[in-house]
């Protein structure tokens, strides 16, 4: 994700004049490196977004929803509390760095039997209707111009990635070490 913000960032398109951006990111990470590892990805993505996109105003993230499938990592128990751990984890982020959690608040029967993805019947209306209600209330909100609370968090954003960008490499250095370790107990796992 953060060579194609890069990308549009040098190629000057249309994410520069946009006010609201939102990911939808990380099932795949928390499954295969961790909630402490993806929550530290995460961390990055919204600073080099901050620092690529100035002029948004609202920066806003979907929460994980429930999983039951498992991963290589995480068996299906395991991995829903990994999602719920990494979406406490986004919420600790999310004040830290002032951008706002959309949670949809699926529950194990919005999902497809597959145990991953939302189902088309009712998890993904339910997904779309607060991205939806999201959207429109960031666009309220900038509509009755609250521009100074902008660039006061947008300062904040840039003194904090100060401050953090010194040990980010220790810490995933940490990350990846914890990760090779939880890969080799799966590997034996597997044995």
């Amino acid at each position: 994700m953060l060579n194609y913000l890069e990308q549009q960032s040098i190629e000057k398109n249309f994410l520069l004049q946009s006010n609201f951006i939102l990911f939808s990111l990380c099932t795949n990470d928390v499954a295969n490196l961790g909630p402490n590892l993806a929550i530290e990805y995460c961390r990055l993505l919204i600073e080099r977004t901050r620092q690529l996109f100035p002029r948004l105003k609202s920066i806003g993230w979907l929460a994980l929803s429930p999983r039951h499938k498992p991963s290589k990592l995480y068996n299906s128990s395991e991995i829903d509390n990994k999602n719920k751990e990494f979406n406490q984890l986004l919420n600790k982020l999310s004040n830290e760095m002032n951008f706002q959690i959309i949670n949809a608040n699926l529950q194990k029967q919005h999902m497809h039997d597959d145990g991953l993805h939302p189902s088309i019947h009712s998890g993904r209306i339910l997904i779309e209707r607060a991205i939806k209600n999201w959207f429109s209330k960031q666009k309220d909100t900038v509509s009755s111009s609250n521009l100074d609370n902008f660039d006061k968090r947008n300062n904040l954003a840039q003194n904090n990635f100060n401050k953090r960008n010194h040990n980010n490499q220790q810490k995933q250095q940490h990350y990846r070490y914890q990760y090779q370790q939880n890969q080799q107990y799966y590997n034996k796992q597997q044995q």
